[in-house]
């Protein structure tokens, strides 16, 4: 008996040092045991779910996709491989799953967390969508026969606030050597209410730390809290009559001057940027500068 724990105290340091989930089930679905190095990705403490059926622990979907797997793997003896994802803490995890029988009829389910590798595929491909987004604006921007600039423009702010999920586009301009910003142009998501005819002959100085940045040619990234010290009152008076959370400005350069700028507000989400999109959307900004200076 002293061995036997002994070996099963072994073999369970052994499985701690896997990078994996392990679980074991019964034909029935009733976990059986578990082991894993780490807590945080497991739905639930192990003492919360030993000894229960999974259908009174994983969503149905998930539940009957087991069971299919455990069908598939007793009629073939094979191993099976899939992948799903479970919503752990307010956040979606990714996993691998292999299965396979073991002779007691039990099944022994590997489970590795590709969360990482997820995103990071998933990153590869918003990136690439993105490039192609660009590469449309450039071609449409570039076509001698749209004559208007305004469809020019509007194609632009409708393409890549679509992509990035946007609720409205501008795009400003300033006057009277930078004293005063006028909204030339605005694109808004159905639904979302248009603000361009509050945004005409604005003091710059009424929001002096974004005309600021944006005159130092910087590019304005901001989940916005309203708490954030470099943002002064009246440029958080300019966020809460918009009801905005977040919002991405460019600068638009033309001949070395600054003249205006194109921006994306978000109503609903609070945005993280990749830095791919900050550069797209500076790309975006001067491919459309020339047409801007012309307005």
């Amino acid at each position: 008996q002293k061995e036997l724990e002994i070996a099963k105290y072994k073999n369970r340091a052994l499985l701690r040092t896997i990078p994996d989930l392990i679980f074991i089930m019964d034909k029935k679905g009733v976990y059986v045991d578990c082991f894993t190095p780490d807590s945080e990705i497991l739905l639930m403490p192990p003492e919360e779910f030993i000894g229960k059926n999974q259908r009174e622990i994983l969503p149905k979907d998930l539940s009957d996709l087991f069971f299919k797997i455990f069908e598939n793997v007793k009629a073939t003896g094979k191993i099976e491989d899939f992948e799903y994802s479970l919503l752990i803490k307010n956040e979606i995890k990714y996993f691998h799953a292999r299965v396979s029988k073991l002779e007691d009829n039990k099944y022994l389910i590997l489970v590795h967390d590709v969360s990482k590798l997820k995103q990071n595929e998933d990153r590869l491909d918003y990136i690439d969508q993105l490039n192609e987004v660009i590469s449309d604006v450039t071609t449409v921007l570039n076509i001698k026969e749209i004559k208007e600039v305004e469809d020019r423009v509007y194609y632009t702010l409708d393409k890549i606030g679509n992509y990035l999920n946007a609720d409205r586009g501008y795009i400003f301009r300033f006057q009277e050597n930078g004293k005063l910003m006028d909204n030339l142009f605005e694109w808004c998501y159905q639904g979302v209410e248009a603000q361009m005819e509050n945004a005409k002959n604005i003091e710059c100085n009424s929001f002096f730390w974004w005309t600021d940045e944006i005159k130092n040619n910087e590019l304005i990234c901001v989940p916005l809290t309203l708490d954030e010290p470099q943002i002064s009152k009246s440029d958080s008076r300019l966020t809460l009559e918009q009801d905005l959370i977040s919002l991405i400005v460019a600068p638009i350069s033309f001949q070395g001057e600054v003249i205006g700028f194109l921006g994306l507000d978000f109503i609903k989400t609070k945005k993280e940027y990749l830095e791919e999109v900050k550069l797209a959307l500076n790309l975006a900004a001067q491919m459309l500068a020339p047409f801007i200076y012309e307005e």
